[in-house]
């Protein structure tokens, strides 16, 4: 009943507007298309422009499994499927923390870790702004997991152990990423279980023996997928895929968002942040419930106490390892860094929770039991109530049945392949964008597998035509005449699997071409072609293993079906008057939460005016027109938290749709120098934010953006600028520009940190805050570089300009006086500790035999001093040899 409420807003039918939405509905309709032909989805023939894509053999397939063959069994909805899988992933997560807590606490103990496990802040961040139903179910599913193994660990039995196993390999198939993480904790649990529920050393052995037993047996039964998927990665470019947006160095958490409060969101956003928090309430729990642990009279067992002591250790190093002094981790522990996202961890640190949430309450006296918990389950749900609401759209309905032909027209947004970067790409191919080809929509309108062949290798003395289905459920048949030898290609990427029989006879199936598309060489004449895709030996070994899994857990049933029924153990008193109490009170909530807060209230809520968005720093007000056409979009403003950068810029930008938008308009931003010379950082997106289509005019758009500086960039104060553009032409502004200058920001950059042998040492000090180390004198043709290695050793309060004299014996020939570095970094932005390298060009007339080097204040005019090992220098400058 607690998480009735959470679920309830899915049956209302409209798919909404989250990240992930499409990405797994499409996914869905794939693997049901795999079904439809009879064969458990690995190659999805139909996406990434119909070229076909290894969606399934790399992405976990479960739940799109179970959804599809719904989909193609009985006609469902695919929406319908996709929103009902959705409350099917919240609907799991109290029972599943329920169960798990009831195998160390109370019934009030377990209702209270209940509600922290299912109200937890990410879980609305997952659905209603991400979307990522795997990882949805998934992070449900982790309760479960330990639930499984604790009961096998307190009373082992044969159906306990396959169904933990079971539940272990659902885990597995269903979010490969949180099985990552989450089976090194269960892992660990295994032999911690089995020792603390042992009564002495051989009952310790015995119990831990039978845990990882059924341990080990999931990893067997999930074999399906991770065999495959482990083995076969070497056959994409997931190596050269993954850029700034799934880097793990972009994606770490402050203490103060992970451990902070659930902030109001404002109404007046479409798309606003959620912060990657734990929740506050939840945290003050597991700190009480550790205290309690840890108070010598605190009357718990060791099982109770070694749940709640091993969760606070699990806890504390989740919440380390989403922050950026974990990074070390990340870079050396196997396969860790293709998580991309560490605050995925927050799953983890949901259920970390439940053992501290629960275990406070068992030693309470039993008149203040039921009330105190009541109380804490209320603070719980009111505390994260500000992100429990949906703000933002949703996707316009489809016409008709989702088909595999909206999941390429899906793809023209530049989501090949249904995934976020395109990284199962096989390697073979130098696809990085969306094919030019593009396939006929309407031939994928019906769940066949279906390909053609690729018509530019077919020479023009040679004729194929598509025979009737091939004897293979995933093939088709050709009948192809030739006068000469030629090498034809299929409209599908090669990868491991594809197979061939020409006549009857087997024949190779290869790479070719910039596409890497599956290639077969045809002799001249008549003959008979009949290609498809197979699968690996991997594959098909790894379904074979998982099925002698499921036999197992079936013997394991049977086992415990016919086996002697064992003692009942002691019953606890049931008394039903607080969960009549819980179940009265969340259908309470549930009407009024249904019928008056969503529809018409602002509660918890608020709404802001449209021009002054929640969290903007610095306004804007800057149109932008779409020339010929006249979409028009407004800059609202911006918020820039970094006043320096050194590695990359984040900035988020506030959008506003002056009108209903279409052409998908990118964003363009670049760091520059001031005199527009140089380039730091520039960033393309492929759109402009977040569901671009579907942008209302009265709501603001929150939109993030990275920006990565490029490698050895030098200490300046850089320009931001940015530009709106599509594929006809850049917009304009409404002030008559078409680049927008947002501020200018400072770069850290490069330090020089050992001069170069090349270089002649100096040390001369110009007045008390500069220090010329070093510099290079390189003659050209008709030019001189010189390069200048200076140290910052104090604040400098003027601009100085370099004064660059040649002379000939003495006398003034040439002056090539300049600031060191231009206009892009004065001095008098220079800052103490710095190391600065500054390179001229400056012409060079052959008969000036010394440049004479010094700086001088460029509104004064007069001549910085300098001292030469501790001497001053008359001159006040540094002269300079240009003779052989």
């Amino acid at each position: 009943m607690l998480t009735l409420p959470i679920a309830a807003p899915f049956m209302n039918g409209r798919l909404p507007a989250t990240a992930d939405a499409m990405l797994h509905l499409h996914r869905l309709v794939s693997a049901g298309l795999s079904l439809n032909n009879g064969v458990y989805p690995r190659w999805a023939p139909h996406l990434h422009a119909g070229f076909g894509y290894p969606l399934h053999n790399f992405y976990t397939p479960l739940w799109h499994i179970i959804a599809g063959s719904l989909y193609i069994t009985f006609d469902f909805d695919a929406v319908h499927l996709w929103l009902a899988a959705q409350a099917a992933g919240v609907l799991l997560c109290g029972p599943g923390a329920y169960l798990f807590a009831r195998t160390f606490a109370s019934r009030p103990a377990a209702l209270v870790a209940a509600a922290a496990y299912t109200w937890a802040p990410t879980r609305f961040r997952e659905i209603w702004d991400q979307g990522n139903v795997s990882q949805l179910i998934g992070i449900a599913l982790v309760a479960w997991v330990f639930w499984g193994l604790a009961r096998l660990a307190k009373n082992p039995s044969p159906g306990k152990a396959a169904t933990a196993a079971l539940i272990i390999a659902a885990l597995i198939l269903t979010h490969h990423p949180t099985a990552f993480y989450v089976l090194p904790f269960a892992g660990l649990y295994t032999a911690a279980s089995g020792a603390l529920a042992g009564d002495n050393h051989p009952d310790r052995v015995r119990r831990i023996v039978v845990c990882a037993a059924a341990y080990g047996l999931g990893i067997v039964v999930g074999t399906i997928y991770w065999l495959p998927s482990v083995t076969e990665v070497q056959y994409t470019r997931l190596d050269q895929s993954i850029s700034s947006a799934f880097d793990v160095r972009n994606h770490f958490k402050s203490l103060d968002e992970i451990l902070g409060p659930t902030p109001m969101l404002d109404r007046t956003a479409y798309n606003p942040y959620r912060p990657l928090n734990i929740g506050i309430v939840q945290v003050i729990l597991a700190a009480v419930g550790c205290a309690t642990a840890l108070w010598p009279k605190n009357r718990l067992n060791g099982w109770q106490r070694g749940h709640v002591l091993a969760a606070s250790l699990g806890l504390i190093g989740c919440i380390f390892l989403m922050t950026d002094a974990s990074l070390w981790v990340w870079e050396n522990v196997p396969f860790a860094e293709r998580l991309s996202f560490p605050w995925r961890l927050l799953g983890m640190t949901a259920f970390l929770i439940v053992p501290g949430a629960a275990i406070w309450v068992e030693v309470i006296s039993s008149k203040w039991k039921q009330s105190l918990a009541a109380a804490a389950i209320v603070m719980i749900v009111v505390s994260v109530l500000p992100a429990a609401y949906r703000i933002g759209g949703y996707f316009p309905p489809f016409e008709g049945k989702v088909t595999a032909a909206d999941a390429q027209r899906y793809e023209d947004i530049g989501v090949l392949g249904m995934t976020g970067e395109n990284e199962y790409l096989p390697r073979w191919t130098d696809f990085q964008n969306r094919p030019a080809a593009q396939p006929d929509y309407s031939l994928y309108e019906n769940l066949d597998w279906f390909f053609q062949v690729w018509d530019d290798s077919i020479p023009q003395s040679a004729t194929v035509h598509q025979l009737e289905k091939s004897g293979h459920r995933t093939g088709e048949k050709f009948e192809i005449e030739a006068e000469t030898p030629f090498a034809l290609q299929i409209r599908q990427m090669y990868f491991p699997g594809w197979e061939a029989t020409l006549d009857g006879k087997k024949i190779e199936v290869y790479p070719q071409g910039k596409q890497g598309l599956a290639t077969v060489d045809i002799p001249a004449g008549k003959h008979t072609l009949d290609i498809w895709y197979g699968g690996t030996s991997n594959q098909h070994l790894s379904m074979w293993v998982t099925l002698f899994g499921l036999l197992i857990c079936a013997g394991l049933y049977l086992w415990q079906f016919f086996a002697p029924a064992a003692a009942p153990g002691r019953q606890e008193n049931k008394n039903h008057r607080f969960s009549l109490a819980i179940i009265a009170l969340s259908l309470l909530w549930l009407v009024v939460n249904q019928t008056y807060v969503i529809p018409q209230t602002t509660w918890f809520r608020p709404e802001k005016p449209l021009t002054q968005p929640d969290g903007m720093e610095t306004a804007v007000g800057v149109q932008f027109f779409q020339p010929g056409i006249g979409y028009r979009l407004e800059l609202i403003g911006y918020t820039l938290k970094q006043n320096e950068v050194k590695d990359d810029l984040n900035l988020t930008l506030y959008w506003r749709a002056l009108q209903l938008l279409d052409g998908n308009p990118r964003l363009n931003l670049t760091l520059t120098s001031r005199d527009q010379t140089q380039i730091y950082g520039q960033l393309s997106t492929y759109n402009l934010g977040f569901a671009v289509e579907n942008w209302p005019v009265d709501q603001y758009i929150v939109h993030n953006v990275r920006l990565e500086l490029n490698p050895n960039v030098p200490p300046s104060i850089s320009v931001l600028r940015l530009k709106v553009f599509d594929d006809q032409a850049i917009w304009q502004t409404n002030q008559d520009t078409q680049d927008l200058v947002l501020q200018e920001i400072r770069i850290k950059g490069e330090n020089w940190d050992d001069l170069p042998d090349s270089a002649a040492m100096v040390n001369v000090k110009f007045g008390d805050t500069l220090t010329l180390k070093a510099l290079e004198a390189t003659p050209q043709a008709d030019s001189l570089e010189l390069t200048l290695y200076w140290e910052v050793r104090g604040d400098i309060k003027h601009d100085y300009t370099l004064f660059l004299h040649y002379e000939k014996k003495g006398e003034p020939l040439l002056q090539a006086d300049q600031p060191p570095f231009g206009i892009n970094y004065r001095t008098s932005e220079w800052r103490e500790g710095e190391k600065l390298v500054s390179h001229l060009i400056l012409p060079h007339p052959l008969e000036a035999d010394t440049l004479l080097i010094g700086l001088y204040d460029a509104e004064t005019l007069q001549r910085l001093p300098i001292t030469d090992a501790e001497t001053p220098v008359q001159s006040d400058g540094i002269v300079l040899s240009l003779e052989n």
